[in-house]
């Protein structure tokens, strides 16, 4: 009854004002471990008037060990970028395929897509950028067997190739887990494991809802990024003057590789065989476009036939750079 009161009350007290007062209202969910830095305290709040499913507050936490503000903030980034390629593929009116999608602090090191393979997606995703990738973290939009799980946790391959068999994965968030591959999974103590049944059809909040940007005693409100490439509508200059479908996947992933990630600006994302190679950015496009293009290099030493975008303004001179060698 005092929330309603006090709710009516800032309604009328709006009425006097000539700008738009912003009252945010929240509830404490849980205490998190720290805060950005280890010496930082901070708690995870909710909205009065939950609406949202995918809420990192609608997340059961499987684990023993306390989220904290990093892993929040990462999971936040995870959940969108989930989100942007499912519904890509909805409004493109392609099949939902079995997405993985492995990162960094919440940058994507590896997409990994396949319709027939929970493990390819899986592998895919793990192999985009595997050094980065230690100790980020996973997101799939599949349920975990003990045969995904035991995936998640070590590789033989990289045994051979770093000499460490381990992914080390802070944070692993699937729709569904069984509960042996959870078993599996907790065996590493620091990895925080997450479920939330919505990411089996993962989606970006609603043009409506306000997104909020707090800066030092200021607040920027604006509308929810939520455009979804349609390809069907793109201008095609090229001599068929038509896409072709089989590469509608490597767009799909760089282009939700580019447009959500935050490498600094000017990110530039490359894509082959429903993997992402690498994405980089920076302040400069050609710079960023030659640092996405050398670590795909180290990483897959072929990268030719690959697909890229870029969320820059990108200026003929620099297709240059992205063509040599492919």
């Amino acid at each position: 009854a005092s929330i309603h009161i006090s709710n009516y009350y800032l309604k009328v007290r709006d009425l006097f004002f000539d700008k738009k007062i912003i009252n945010f209202s929240f509830k404490k969910k849980y205490k998190l471990a720290n805060g950005e830095n280890p010496y930082q305290t901070a708690d995870l709040y909710e909205t009065i008037y939950q609406g949202d499913k995918l809420s990192i507050t609608n997340f059961n936490v499987l684990s023993n060990n306390k989220l904290c503000y990093v892993n929040c903030s990462d999971l936040d980034c995870l959940i969108n970028i989930l989100s942007k390629i499912n519904q890509a593929y909805v409004l493109n009116k392609l099949q939902i395929p079995f997405i993985s999608i492995a990162a960094k602090h919440g940058n994507v090191c590896g997409i990994g897509i396949d319709y027939h393979s929970k493990k390819i997606s899986l592998t895919k995703a793990l192999w985009g950028n595997p050094q980065a990738i230690w100790g980020g973290e996973l997101i799939i939009n599949f349920k975990i067997n003990l045969d995904i799980a035991n995936d998640i946790c070590a590789s033989e391959e990289r045994l051979k190739k770093f000499k460490s068999e381990k992914w080390m994965l802070d944070l692993v968030v699937s729709p569904e887990i069984t509960e042996d591959s959870l078993e599996k999974i907790k065996l590493r103590k620091n990895t925080k494991i997450l479920v939330n049944k919505h990411l089996y059809k993962s989606y970006l909040p609603k043009k409506s809802q306000k997104i909020y940007k707090f800066l030092r005693n200021a607040i920027i409100e604006q509308t929810s990024p939520n455009f979804i490439i349609k390809f069907n509508e793109l201008e095609v200059i090229s001599k068929k003057r038509i896409l072709p479908r089989k590469n509608l996947d490597n767009l799909i992933i760089s282009w939700a590789a580019s447009y959500s990630s935050f490498h600094g600006g000017n990110e530039v994302a490359l894509a082959k065989n429903n993997m992402l190679l690498n994405c980089a950015g920076g302040p400069l496009t050609i710079e960023a476009a030659e640092t996405a293009i050398n670590r795909a290099k180290k990483i897959h030493k072929k990268i030719g036939n690959s697909v890229f975008c870029a969320d820059a303004f990108f200026i003929f001179l620099c297709i240059n750079v992205l063509v040599f060698d492919f």
